[in-house]
């Protein structure tokens, strides 16, 4: 690895601030910090993480840029967390890292080969779900694998067995543990 690299941050918004010469040995924290401010983020309440762009994944604010794998030219996306009803009860002295329940949203695009029907289905992950997402549809006890099959057949007027559920719920998944966001599947 170079002495030093170069990355560029980038909000959802699209504004973005290129930041030369980092040590490694900087933690993703200490980025996420001087990001923040380069995007005059410094003042806000709101809670924020980095994402690798070629990933899709969430940096862990405690590994040094070297230990999460960054190289030189790498773009990073910052993110506000979504508050959800677990954050309700947390106050402003917790810090950001205890946000564990903060979700990204993640959707599948299905096609109806017969028909040519589109079915769109969208789940929102907590980041702890994001590396195996089988977790969450197995952790509810079925509940959302339920959600999903009755779903598909409301919108798409057919019963679906459950060889072909579990084949798009595996497929969804294996993508989503990849890193893509939205997903397309054609039956």
């Amino acid at each position: 690895m170079t002495d030093t690299i170069d990355i560029t941050v980038f909000d959802e918004a699209g504004k973005f601030s290129s930041i030369p010469e980092l040590n490694p040995e900087l933690t993703v924290r200490e980025v996420l910090e001087a990001a923040k401010s380069f995007l005059d983020l410094a003042d806000s309440n709101a809670s924020y993480f980095l994402t690798l762009e070629k990933t899709n994944k969430p940096l862990d604010n405690s590994y040094s840029l070297q230990q999460a794998g960054l190289q030189n030219n790498d773009r990073l996306i910052l993110i506000k967390y979504e508050a959800t009803e677990y954050q309700s009860h947390w106050t402003k002295q917790e810090s950001p890292q205890k946000l564990q329940h903060s979700t990204i949203q993640y959707t599948l695009n299905l096609t109806i080969s017969e028909t040519s029907e589109k079915f769109q289905y969208s789940i929102k992950l907590a980041i702890e779900y994001e590396n195996n997402p089988s977790k969450y549809f197995i952790k509810n006890n079925s509940e959302e694998r339920y959600k999903f099959a009755s779903s598909l057949k409301e919108a798409t007027k057919k019963d679906f067995n459950q060889i072909v559920i579990d084949k798009i719920l595996k497929f969804w998944c294996n993508e989503i543990s990849i890193g893509y966001r939205e997903t397309i599947y054609k039956i």
